[in-house]
């Protein structure tokens, strides 16, 4: 467990010169010097490989999607909440404030932007866009309205617990094409940028 006196972030290198890409990660010990550990590292002709093992991906995802009724909500009990999840960049600062070069999210601003409508027929009123939807106090999934070009309104949502399932399969999935195609941690030594090296104060 490292503390935030350490230093300790996480660093994506494109690898423009060396041709590799690696994420590693940075600390100091407790004697000030500073510790570099690549966590994983791939050739650029590799990532292609990655690409076209998630190519399905867009489409795993809308298959997902179902299509929501204000009635099936009443019937089920089920709540709408608007602003729960920023996405738009306008959503996104419309609850962030920033602090030096970050956005910090601020509750207060969240609380401001949230939408509890009156009446499930309201949904037709909030932008086009995502909300959330709730059981009680669970979260269960995510809606989004959209509008075409002749003004008809259309009504989907995400059952969380297929968007869980989905990313637990993606994670495996890109665990073993991972291990397929990108550098051994025991061939890191033949790579300079990608050898552990402590570093200390004086340097």
């Amino acid at each position: 467990m490292f503390d935030k006196s350490s230093g300790e972030h996480y660093t994506l290198q494109p690898g423009t010169k060396s041709g590799i890409i690696d994420l590693h990660r940075t600390w100091h010990d407790e004697n000030g010097d500073k510790h570099h550990e690549t966590l994983f590292a791939i050739h650029h002709q590799q990532v292609a490989e990655l690409v076209k093992a998630f190519a399905t991906a867009p489409g795993e995802l809308m298959n997902l999607l179902r299509p929501l009724r204000v009635g099936w909500l009443a019937r089920h009990g089920i709540s709408i909440v608007h602003g729960v999840d920023p996405i738009t960049d306008k959503e996104i600062e419309a609850v962030t404030r920033r602090r030096k070069k970050r956005l910090i999210p601020d509750e207060q601003l969240f609380q401001a932007t949230m939408t509890i409508p009156d009446f499930l027929e309201d949904v037709y009123n909030f932008p086009d866009g995502a909300f959330s939807l709730f059981k009680g106090k669970k979260k269960i999934g995510i809606g989004f309205k959209t509008t075409d070009e002749h003004g008809k309104t259309r009504l989907q949502w995400l059952k969380l617990r297929d968007l869980t399932q989905l990313a637990t399969k993606w994670e495996q999935q890109l665990t073993t094409v991972s291990e397929q195609h990108a550098i051994p941690p025991a061939d890191y030594h033949h790579y300079s940028e990608l050898q552990s090296k402590p570093k200390s104060k004086a340097e």
